[in-house]
């Protein structure tokens, strides 16, 4: 099959856990130029429309985000800024300069009451902070550019190599202590963000559009996760309760 041409792609949060392996992955084959707090803030308008015009992308990976679920319900400012403005900002100069747009979003736009898996058709209720500004992010994307023009891509459990995370959490505290406490009334489907950055590709040469929900398959509670993660790291020994 004939390669896709080379794209040139910038991508947000590009030093973070999902922004590092899409970078690694993306420059094997396109022209990559990553963005993240070392050389830009994406809350200032016209630094990124200055960004956005000299590089000028085919597609913008909008990968950066304020992650922190349980710290945004104390900073809802901090957590709207980032995951709604920073978004708007972004998908304007897209517009502006003729990029496509994908959009990293977040299962915790639905209030997790539904006993079967979510269709791009469910409506979105958020129940806290974090989920509320990554729909509102959503809803940037969707008014400022054309349908096909944006693609939103909903994951979930997110796991990498760097950055914080759950596996590394878990082999911290199973240092710490013993038994481990974790909740098990949680069901979800770890997605390990190497195999997120392929489904990136993927959907970027493939130039789909509209919203797609990606995770890996599967599904377990964070305390079978957690169980998981420390039979495979040898510490079979450790309790969960």
């Amino acid at each position: 099959s004939m390669r896709s041409a080379i794209m040139k792609i910038l991508v947000t949060g590009s030093r973070g856990m999902l922004g590092t392996d899409v970078v690694t992955l993306f420059q094997q084959t396109h022209d990559v130029f990553g963005l993240d707090l070392h050389n830009g803030n994406i809350l200032d308008a016209a630094q990124v429309d200055a960004i956005v015009a000299e590089f000028r992308p085919d597609a913008i990976i909008h990968a950066a985000a304020y992650t922190n679920v349980d710290k945004a319900e104390s900073d809802e400012a901090g957590a709207i800024a980032l995951n709604e403005t920073g978004t708007k900002h972004l998908a304007l100069a897209a517009k502006a300069h003729g990029a496509k747009f994908v959009y990293v979003s977040t299962d915790y736009v639905f209030d997790g009451t539904k006993r079967t898996p979510y269709l791009v058709s469910d409506e979105p209720h958020p129940l806290g902070v974090y989920g509320r500004s990554k729909w509102l992010g959503e809803r940037q994307a969707q008014t400022i550019l054309d349908p096909s023009r944006w693609l939103i891509i909903r994951t979930a459990w997110l796991y990498g190599l760097r950055g914080k995370n759950f596996v590394e959490t878990i082999l911290q505290l199973a240092q710490q202590q013993n038994p481990l406490r974790v909740v098990n009334d949680q069901t979800g489907a770890p997605t390990y963000t190497q195999d997120l950055a392929r489904g990136l590709l993927a959907l970027l040469e493939h130039h789909a559009s509209g919203i797609v929900h990606f995770t890996n398959s599967g599904q377990c509670t964070w305390h079978e996760f957690a169980r998981t993660i420390l039979d495979a790291a040898g510490l079979a020994q450790v309790e969960i309760e």
